[in-house]
């Protein structure tokens, strides 16, 4: 969301510059979703956007990978543009193997990407990665998180922490166990870890579990969103919970989803303290099976899950169906448009609190 109430969306297309294919492609519209402006970089090659991030001047950095001059396959790519959509630098990173940055935060004017990297490894498989930049792209550190013999990793998110750290989040690959278990850590802004990484879940032959993005919620906690092989069949995207130093929420998981596949990308935690999640979905909908491959698929708890006495859990779930294919990756926090008054002013004895509120839903005033 920017700050008109607007809203900047970055991803790829292939409409723009057809004989090269696919371009990193960005757009901006106003709050009603009319089109402002969009652009696409286009090089000679395919070139993705996987993520974004607001910049202190009204700008973004983007991330994703390039073909592009790369120096092999695909490298890790970042392009920092203005307000108004301009490029300011573009930088790519890797070896001659595949790499590429799946997302991107900026913390105390420092710009940090995480992915993974194929030409680090010591083997056939890829290692989680992180850099750091500063604001002009200049490169200045990276780090690894390096598995065992045949583990490939890879990070596939970053969620910057109010203590001036960051928790990165992802999937470790066990081929000799032919599983994948969900990964997370805590780093500090040396790229040092703090706590983690530490995986998930039990290496069982045919386990599949990744994380996708942490969400931060009530009392410093955090929810982390992701997809496994679930009770209902196929995966499922699910959440789980920990406090700031990453110990496990009892109780704190749940599985949404039915015996088709479903996938957890992003989420949200809301003004009002609940969670919302994206994802994609096949036939998940009792009024609604499905119409293509897969629908776009939404989750909102009523509370942030916790179960401690005096919360209950309640989830609604619904899905958006069509005859293409549809994935939603990101969601954000928008706010209403409402009016209010407080009177008198100053308080004597009694305060009169007047509020124009036209969606239909609770209102919680603090």
């Amino acid at each position: 969301v920017t700050a008109d109430s607007g809203y900047f969306v970055a991803g790829y297309s292939n409409s723009f510059n057809p004989p090269n294919g696919y371009d990193g492609w960005y757009f901006k519209t106003d709050k009603y979703g009319n089109l402002q402006w969009q652009k696409s970089v286009s090089g000679y090659d395919w070139d993705f956007i996987y993520s974004s991030a607001p910049m202190p001047d009204g700008g973004y950095i983007l991330g994703g990978e390039t073909y592009t001059g790369s120096n092999g396959s695909a490298d890790g790519w970042l392009l920092r543009i203005d307000k108004n959509g301009d490029t300011l630098w573009s930088r790519h990173f890797g070896g001659a193997l595949d790499e590429k940055f799946k997302s991107v935060c900026v913390l105390n004017n420092r710009i940090y990407a995480v992915g993974n990297n194929f030409t680090h490894a010591t083997d056939t498989t890829s290692d989680s990665w992180i850099v750091k930049l500063d604001t002009n792209g200049n490169f200045i550190a990276e780090n690894f998180f390096v598995g065992p013999h045949h583990f490939g990793g890879s990070f596939n998110g970053i969620t910057p922490d109010d203590g001036g750290s960051f928790f990165v989040c992802g999937e470790i690959e066990l081929p000799d166990s032919n599983c994948t278990q969900s990964l997370i850590t805590k780093m500090d802004t040396l790229l040092n870890f703090i706590n983690g990484p530490s995986a998930g879940g039990q290496p069982i032959p045919g386990r599949y579990e990744a994380f996708n993005q942490v969400i931060k919620i009530s009392y410093g906690n955090i929810a982390v969103v992701g997809t496994h092989i679930g009770g209902w069949g196929g995966t499922n995207l699910f959440i789980v919970g920990f406090r700031n130093d990453l110990t496990f929420i009892t109780d704190f998981a749940h599985d949404c989803g039915k015996q088709y596949d479903e996938f957890g990308y992003s989420g949200i935690y809301t003004t009002s303290g609940r969670l919302i999640f994206v994802g994609s979905a096949e036939q998940i909908c009792s009024t609604n099976p499905g119409m293509g491959i897969q629908d776009v698929f939404l989750v909102r708890f009523e509370s942030d899950s916790i179960k401690n006495s005096g919360i209950t859990q309640t989830v609604v779930s619904q899905c958006f169906a069509d005859t293409l294919f549809y994935w939603a990756v990101g969601a954000n926090v928008y706010s209403h448009d409402l009016s209010f008054n407080f009177y008198p002013n100053p308080v004597i004895d009694k305060a009169q609190l007047e509020i124009n509120f036209q969606a239909q839903e609770v209102l919680t005033v603090r």
